[in-house]
This record gives structure tokens, sequence and C-alpha cells, in this order.
């Protein structure tokens, strides 16, 4: 995927969980109760998204041009450190909304 690509899909992520936040939040004014759903979409969402950003800046901070031919050894520990980033995100940001 080209670096423009990267830059309009996470831009685009970050449009569409502000708008699911915005509409959770709205319901919960009108409604007085958190709606579940939309409250963990947003909590994915804002994972998904920091995840991808974090990918972005670690592949751009070292060098796109060298690192995309290097990139395949490393995939699976690059892979896994994600993941785990992206579990952990995803406990902060629904410890977050919890209190």
């Amino acid at each position: 995927m080209s670096i423009q690509k990267s830059v309009i899909v996470l831009a685009s992520l970050s449009t569409f969980q502000v708008i699911i936040v915005w509409l959770e939040y709205e319901i919960y004014n009108t409604m007085g109760e958190r709606n579940w759903s939309l409250l963990l979409a947003s909590i994915l969402l804002f994972a998904i998204r920091n995840t991808m950003a974090r990918l972005f800046v670690l592949v751009t901070s070292l060098g796109y041009g060298i690192v995309i031919y290097t990139i395949n050894r490393y995939l699976t520990k690059i892979s896994l450190l994600l993941f785990f980033y992206f579990t952990f995100d995803a406990i902060a940001c629904a410890a977050f909304y919890k209190n």
C-alpha cells in the first residue's frame, strides 16, 4: 500500500470514529444510557486507528524506501508488536469509557 493510500485510510478511519463517538454521546445525552454496540465500535475503531498510526509512523521514521525491501523478514515481529499494542490500547480505551 502506498503512503498516500495509508494516509487516506487513516483519515477516513479517524472521521468515521469521530462520527461514531458523536452518535454514541448524542444517544447517551438523549436517552440517559449508553448504547453498548456503538461504544464497542468506538473503542475498536479507536484502537485500530491508533495501531495504524503507530505502524505508519514506524515505517516512515525508519525510511520507507529502506524498510519496504526488508520488512518481510520482520513481519511476524512487527505483527506481534502491533497485536499487543492494539490489545492494550483497546483495554486502555475501554477503561477510560468505563469510568
